[in-house]
């Protein structure tokens, strides 16, 4: 973690080589970039790495309306605290 908070064109990077438990990934790591901070102070946040098991769109979906078994795809979820 950086010791000073993302001032303005900063970004940082951080890259998952790791299972939570310590052992090394066995595909290429995620990598998470939080910044670059723009003038009205927003933070970007970017994830990139490999794509895992997509089962493709199901006849039975539709745009804006909810879906049984979304669980099945992946997705990121992202907390942050100020």
């Amino acid at each position: 973690m950086p010791d000073e908070p993302l001032k303005q064109g900063m970004s940082v990077a951080y890259r998952i080589n790791t299972t939570r438990d310590g052992r090394p990934v066995n595909h290429d790591p995620v990598t998470i970039t939080v910044g670059p901070v723009d003038a009205n102070g927003q933070v970007i946040l970017q994830a990139t790495g490999p794509y895992f098991n997509d089962p493709g769109v199901t006849a039975n979906s539709t745009a804006g309306q909810p879906f049984m078994g979304l669980w099945d795809y992946e997705g990121i979820s992202t907390k942050c605290y100020i």
